[in-house]
């Protein structure tokens, strides 16, 4: 995705819909299918490709990153003051 370049993947129950990739099943008709799809369609692999160039840029830098866990470790340190009754202490 990074590499602004299209991706199959497997369809699970807990994907992002948001995500911009080609799902499919596990048979392998419908991964040829998928491949075959964007093969035939460059329009799509390239409207597929900058999507999820976009998506990785968006939702990975190092600040959400960063952010993402010093927002954990605020939750983690509220907990465990509250367990403990000491504040900051784990």
């Amino acid at each position: 995705m990074a590499c602004a370049k299209p991706l199959v993947a497997y369809q699970t129950a807990e994907h992002d819909p948001h995500t911009p990739v080609v799902r499919c099943g596990d048979s392998v008709s419908e991964w040829r299918d998928a491949l075959e799809i964007l093969l035939k369609d460059e329009g799509l692999r390239s409207k597929l490709g900058s999507a999820s160039r976009q998506f990785v840029e968006d939702r990975h830098t190092w600040k959400k990153t960063v952010d993402l866990m010093m927002d954990s470790v605020k939750v983690a340190t509220q907990n465990s003051s509250e367990i403990s009754g000491n504040p900051g202490v784990f």
